[in-house]
């Protein structure tokens, strides 16, 4: 519905037609917006993943040895208000014999 979607930092991820997967990601737009942006990429097929600050980022990570933090952890850009970290998780395994 024209002039109901509101502004703000939002996510995507779609495919093309020769089978390209495309992340999408805006500070401030509108789902239509977002929309759009994916289909002149030349996406075929989309997906709204999440919105709002804190809830929407690309993360780049390379783990070494998470049990002593042996890791780098970046974001696509500055402006996603993510601390990258948060996607690591690391639970120790007790096994039993």
């Amino acid at each position: 519905m024209p002039g109901t979607s509101m502004l703000t930092h939002r996510s995507g991820l779609c495919l093309t037609n020769t089978g390209h997967m495309i992340y999408a990601w805006g500070a401030e737009v509108s789902a239509p917006t977002l929309g759009t942006a994916m289909m002149l990429a030349g996406c075929s097929y989309a997906l709204h993943l999440d919105m709002n600050p804190h809830h929407t980022a690309f993360a780049f990570l390379d783990i070494r040895e998470p049990t002593k933090r042996d890791y780098d952890a970046k974001i696509l850009t500055p402006e996603m208000e993510v601390m990258p970290e948060r996607f690591i998780l690391c639970r120790l395994r007790i096994s039993s014999i």
